[in-house]
């Protein structure tokens, strides 16, 4: 069952509304958020191995596309095609590899080897050196230290 969109009145758009769900005084509207987003194909993983790393995946197979903004506008002609969002805490380092290479290795089901079809990953994360919130640091190189065999 889904239901009605979110209100709509007090943003303009995607970064805006992120901008209002930030703020200290939102708690409430974080949660409702957040119980919107659990019925309507989010599914939220909370760390029990003591990683620290929380996870959240977004079936998008069972949004109503007309109820998202237009910077999160998909095609759902072929249902196959539906992308599957993971959102991960931030990891440093070595967990961060590690987490990675599990969630990209191929998976076995019966004795049929399985890739994972992934399309895009993208990384945010924190850079204490970086002078002011909002810099972008871009790399000019990327270093590949194992592999997902």
């Amino acid at each position: 069952m889904q239901n009605q969109p979110l209100p709509k009145s007090k943003y303009e758009n995607l970064e805006q509304f992120a901008e209002i769900l930030s703020k200290d005084s939102s708690v409430e509207l974080r949660q409702i958020v957040l119980k919107y987003a659990l019925q309507n194909g989010m599914i939220q993983l909370s760390d029990t191995s003591g990683t620290n790393i929380g996870v959240q995946i977004f079936d998008t197979s069972k949004l109503d596309i007309n109820n998202l903004p237009s910077e999160l506008q998909f095609d759902k002609k072929n249902p196959d095609d539906f992308p599957i969002i993971i959102v991960m805490d931030y990891a440093f380092g070595e967990q961060a590899y590690e987490t990675m290479d599990e969630l990209l290795k191929p998976y076995i089901v019966d004795t049929n080897r399985l890739n994972m079809n992934i399309s895009s990953i993208n990384i945010m994360g924190k850079a204490g050196y970086l002078k002011a919130v909002g810099d972008i640091n871009s790399p000019n190189r990327t270093c590949f230290w194992g592999s997902a065999e």
